[in-house]
């Protein structure tokens, strides 16, 4: 299965049109608290990085996939 990262994910669009076409969507990032909330809701078992993207790679949380994990794993599609 081809695996994807949501950036700038907004409410959950682009997870919703990939899984369609077949994608695993590893994690996703945003920094608005309201589409974090919304994303949350509508993607559970998407891992949310929930701030400013400048950060993504450079700081871990809980659950969201680090760089090494991403590489590791290998990315398909951003």
């Amino acid at each position: 299965m081809h695996k994807a990262v949501s950036l700038f994910a907004g409410a959950g669009c682009f997870c919703g049109g990939v899984r369609f076409a077949g994608f695993k969507v590893v994690c996703a990032v945003e920094s608005d608290s309201y589409s974090c909330k919304t994303h949350a809701a509508n993607f559970r078992n998407v891992a949310l990085f929930d701030g400013d993207i400048r950060r993504f790679l450079r700081d871990e949380r809980k659950g969201v996939p680090s760089k090494s994990k991403l590489i590791e794993r290998g990315v398909d599609l951003v």
